[in-house]
């Protein structure tokens, strides 16, 4: 077996997931406070706050209260 077909097999088992899912990190956002792992679209229901009245800008804050954000993909 290639070693693409040996990833692939390992991959789709339970342990695959499991590494796929906690190491290599699928594309989404990631709060920096608990780790959580959100979709783009689930990102972009999450409600926000306003930085400065003047702008446009706002923070997306997550379940846990942070709004410190890694964005992966």
């Amino acid at each position: 077996m290639t070693l693409n077909k040996i990833r692939d097999v390992i991959l789709r088992g339970w342990l695959g997931q499991n590494i796929w899912y906690r190491y290599i990190r699928p594309p989404g956002a990631y709060c920096k406070g608990c780790g959580r792992r959100y979709t783009y679209r689930q990102y972009d229901l999450l409600p926000r706050e306003r930085i400065d009245p003047h702008y446009m800008a706002a923070y997306a804050i997550c379940e846990c209260g942070s709004h410190t954000w890694r964005f992966v993909g």
